[in-house]
């Protein structure tokens, strides 16, 4: 499994500067234990998951102004 986050933050690192993609700070392999940890910024605001589970269905405009 370790193999498979430590490519995902390979491509975390390529996508840097993007301000609608999370960051990912740090890649840290437990090679022992077959794991790997991706350190990435804290995202602060409300969760879209909340949002929709609060309000219910968002038209395409409400969701245009949370995804863009």
């Amino acid at each position: 499994m370790f193999i498979h986050a430590e490519r995902e933050f390979k491509i975390i690192q390529k996508l840097t500067g993007n301000p609608y993609i999370v960051e990912g700070i740090e890649y840290i392999g437990e090679f022992l234990r077959s794991r790997g940890y991706i350190v990435m910024e804290k995202v602060t605001g409300i969760s879209i998951l909340n949002t929709v589970s609060e309000r219910g269905c968002l038209s395409e405009t409400e969701s245009k102004r949370y995804l863009i």
